[in-house]
């Protein structure tokens, strides 16, 4: 399960419930679940603050332009960061198991699903970065083409996808 509020009550409960696995968001929440919470994305909120402060000192960010202010680029400044804790970007619980699980990628080839996220969060963190998930060609469930070969999601878009990508099991209609 992967969630987006700041509660550990989700990673408790895959806790409770066993075989049920989850992410950790924003806080390092492997600490309630160290049996069900496989990673997630922390904020380091210092690195994001006091980007936000230097920017207003600077009068770079203003009442009239803080619309258009994004923060989904802060890997490779340290504001985000892979791992259920701040010292493990994957719970050490689960390594051997996704080391174990092989899959074909179209570029690197056969590759273990941990190899893969690793290889992903190294092109991510890259300056140029490498791999940007959000960039098409992307199908939804019914594999209509949302997104365009080799475009990038804008923010607005990101901030408001309402669909799931080909493969995901569920329903994302409200």
């Amino acid at each position: 399960m992967a969630f987006t509020e700041d509660s550990p009550t989700v990673l408790e409960v895959a806790e409770e419930n066993p075989g049920v696995l989850a992410f950790s968001h924003y806080s390092p929440m492997q600490y309630f679940a160290n049996d069900s919470c496989i990673s997630g994305q922390l904020a380091d909120w210092g690195v994001m603050y006091e980007d936000i402060l230097q920017k207003i000192y600077l009068g770079q960010y203003t009442n009239t332009n803080l619309a258009d202010v994004d923060y989904l680029w802060l890997l490779q400044e340290g504001g985000i960061e892979l791992g259920g804790l701040f010292t493990e970007k994957i719970n050490t619980e689960f390594v051997g198991d996704l080391q174990g699980i092989d899959l074909t990628d179209p570029v690197l080839g056969t590759i273990s699903v941990y190899d893969l996220v690793m290889t992903r969060y190294a092109q991510m963190s890259d300056v140029n970065v490498v791999f940007e998930p959000f960039t098409g060609p992307l199908y939804n469930q019914t594999s209509d083409l949302i997104v365009q070969d080799g475009v990038r999601m804008t923010t607005a878009e990101l901030l408001t996808i309402d669909w799931f990508v080909e493969g995901v099991i569920g329903d994302a209609s409200p």
